[in-house]
This record gives structure tokens, C-alpha cells and sequence, in this order.
């Protein structure tokens, strides 16, 4: 059952207690549990963490400690294919109706929006769940990226969020499919069950309409290629072993231990570093304290197989925190029952918010959903005669586009 609050975190191999958690350990203030008795039956474990080196004001980088210069000759050495699988900035609301048409103004407004270069759907997240609730206007959006993989997987979360009566369901395995470095038997299947039982495969050729929902379509212009993608990534089961090895690799390159990971948590207070740390190990979006061990199927989306080597595709300081403002991620743990130190725990709640308004809003509002993979310098065409709003996006190392 997917967590709406913050449970208790005495967990192991013989299985997990559901009870809510109502109090904090008090040294690390990560971890939840029901009751003292949970507590000690669950210390031998937690106490891994909370005695970590990393939670400790005295901790110190490496190069400190051993009085030696940081290592900074190999900066960019990584074994991470530096793919942009997750926004890097804030989500953006495009419209912002209140400093421009105004929120009363817009309620049967009809948008045409563009996001020419628009990695994931964060910031069509946040500019559709900005609408009013009982907006009544009808949203025609263009989403394109010069990765396919992109788009598929953009197409998949829409699916899934639109096509999913069990909301809480739904969002959350949106939100794992999107940012988990590994999901669940259970997820892999009902994903590809949404796909398959959409009955909409066939559907996925240039130009024609797909009805998701009875207000919502999307129109896809995806070639053979494209379509061989997506079903190729549902159907490849990639080695948790292989996958395992590859996010390890990433997350510990040795030019990338003093110039990137300790220079970062020489900056952070002690139970972030341990927040971060959990995230670099595990790579799944979960509260601190939450069972992750049937987390253990790889990802299609965040893993690829290369020449025959199963590669991690994002960097290794690409987080699902860069996405979103923090202090709305915070806001949201809280209100969940975390605190400000768990900040992934705080993301996670915050985004499976996010993502049940989301999936509430396209069940509802009449909306259609263009999708492309071309390069953004080929879109002016189209949105010469379809929009009234270009978002503003990176295009890569360097450079963006926008109004």
C-alpha cells in the first residue's frame, strides 16, 4: 500500500510494521517508529546510520584527513552516460495567470502552450495544477524532445496517471517510473499491463488521436523507431547485479570523489549528508526510513544496455530534488509527518502530491497533448500556427531557449 504518511521504520527480511510513526530517533531525527519497542527491535539496523561518520559536525572530506591536496586533475571523469533524464531547474508555472491574464479572467480561457525542449513533465505539472479548479477552458500543449526515450517515457507517465482509476496508486507509480533508480515486480507488471490493456499501441502513429480519458487526448508523431523504444524498454529486463554495479560505478569515480561528492557534503549539516548518502546507495525516492528491498527490478528508463554493459544513463549529481522548489518539497514532508532532514522523504511526498492533482486535472479538464521527438530548431512550424506560450527549457550543456 503506497505510504500517504510517514510509517514506522522497523523493518527487516521477516517483514515491516504499518503502524504510523509518531516518534523521531533523536540523534538523526531521519527515521520514524510507532513505539519503543520498534525502536530497539529496529536499532541493530538504523544503527548503521545513525552512528555514520556523516552524521557528525566533525566529519571531514577525505583530502582533509589525510592532509592532501583534492583531487581535481580527472573533474570530469564519470561512468555515467550524462543523459538529462530529470529537469535540472525548478518546474516552472508558464503561465502564471496572476501576473498576466489574470486567474478570474482565464477560468474559459482556451491555452495553446509549447515546451519545445521539455525533458520531463514537471513543468507541465506545475502550469496545469496552477489552473483553477474549476477552470473550463481547453488546453491544447506541444510537448517535444530531441530524445525519443524522453517522449516514450513522458507518453508513459501520462498513460498511467490518466488511465489509473486508484489516483494514490497511480501517482506513485508515476513518481517511481520517473525518478526510482529501481521499482518494484509489482510496478514492472502493472506498467506494462497499463500499456498493453490501453488497447492505444496501435494507435501510436503520426498524427493519430489517442483517447486517454473521455476529455483527454494525445496525439502522437511517433515513427517505428519510437514505438520499438517504448516497447523495448517495457519488455527489457536489464541484471539488478549489472545495474547495481553501474549506479556504483557512477556515484564513485574516483576523480569524482573529492571534486564532486565530499566538496558537496563538506557544505551540508550532518542528516542531510546521511539523506544524500541513502540516495547515492539506494537510488530509490522513498522516506528515510521506508522498506526499499523489493525496490529491486532496474529501471528501463535511468539504465540502458551499451555494447553490452548496462550503463547508468543520468550524472551522478543529477537528483530528483533539483526538479522542484525546496522549500515547497519541505512544506509538503511536513505535512506528511517527516522533517526538513529528510529531504527525499520530503520529495517524495511532495511529488506524489503533485502528481494526484496532476491526474485529477487530466481526468477532468478537456485537454490534448501533442508529443514529438525533433530537434527544437525544427519546431517553429508547428508553433508558429499552434501557440500562445513558449516555455523556457535547456537544450543542453549550455544552452536554453524561450520567449
Amino acid at each position: 500500500m503506497p505510504p500517504s504518511t510517514l510509517r514506522c521504520a522497523n523493518h527487516d527480511s521477516e517483514g515491516s510494521c504499518d503502524n504510523a510513526g509518531i516518534r523521531f530517533c533523536s540523534k538523526c531525527k531521519l527515521v520514524c517508529y510507532c513505539s519503543a519497542d520498534c525502536q530497539r527491535k529496529h536499532w541493530p539496523m538504523h544503527k548503521l546510520d545513525c552512528n555514520s561518520p556523516l552524521n557528525s559536525e566533525k566529519w571531514q572530506p577525505a583530502y582533509i584527513r589525510q592532509s592532501r591536496v583534492p583531487n581535481l586533475n580527472v573533474l570530469n571523469e564519470t561512468h555515467a552516460l550524462g543523459v538529462t533524464v530529470w529537469g535540472n531547474i525548478p518546474a516552472l508555472d508558464i503561465l502564471n495567470l496572476s501576473r498576466n491574464e489574470g486567474v478570474a479572467a482565464s477560468k474559459t480561457r482556451d491555452f495553446s502552450l509549447a515546451y519545445v525542449a521539455c525533458g520531463d513533465l514537471r513543468n507541465v505539472v506545475k502550469t496545469v495544477n496552477a489552473l483553477p479548479e474549476d477552470y473550463s477552458g481547453s488546453l491544447n500543449i506541444v510537448l517535444n524532445d530531441h530524445n525519443p526515450m524522453t517522449i516514450c517515457r513522458n507518453f508513459l507517465v501520462l498513460l498511467i496517471l490518466a488511465r489509473e482509476q486508484d489516483m494514490e496508486r497511480s501517482s506513485e507509480l508515476a513518481l517511481h517510473l520517473w525518478y526510482s533508480l529501481f521499482l518494484s515486480e509489482f510496478y514492472m507488471m502493472h506498467v506494462s499491463l497499463v500499456l498493453l490493456g490501453s488497447g492505444c499501441l496501435d494507435d501510436l502513429k503520426t498524427g493519430n488521436l489517442v483517447h486517454l480519458t473521455g476529455r483527454m487526448t494525445v496525439q502522437t508523431y511517433f515513427d517505428n523507431a519510437d514505438r520499438m523504444i517504448l516497447m523495448r524498454a517495457m519488455q527489457t529486463r536489464l541484471s539488478r547485479e549489472d545495474a547495481s554495479q553501474a549506479f556504483y560505478e557512477s556515484m564513485n569515480a574516483p576523480g569524482r570523489l573529492d571534486s564532486f561528492r565530499d566538496m558537496f557534503y563538506a557544505i551540508l549539516k550532518p542528516h542531510h549528508r546521511l539523506a544524500f548518502d541513502k540516495w547515492r546507495s539506494i537510488g530509490v525516492l522513498l522516506p528515510f526510513g521506508e522498506a526499499h528491498a523489493h525496490m529491486c527490478v532496474p529501471n528501463p528508463w535511468i539504465f540502458a544496455e551499451q555494447k553490452g554493459k548496462v550503463r547508468y544513463l543520468p550524472n551522478d549529481h543529477d537528483t530528483p530534488l533539483q526538479g522542484w522548489d525546496i522549500d515547497a518539497m519541505v512544506a509538503a514532508g511536513k505535512a506528511h509527518g517527516t522533517t526538513e532532514f529528510d529531504l527525499f522523504g520530503c520529495a517524495f511526498f511532495y511529488v506524489k502530491d503533485e502528481l494526484m492533482a496532476f491526474a485529477h486535472r487530466l481526468q477532468k479538464f478537456k485537454i490534448n497533448i501533442s508529443l514529438h521527438a525533433q530537434d527544437a530548431r525544427d519546431m517553429p512550424a508547428i508553433l508558429e500556427v499552434f501557440c500562445h506560450h513558449w516555455a523556457v527549457h535547456e537544450l543542453g550543456e549550455g544552452y536554453t531557449i524561450g520567449e
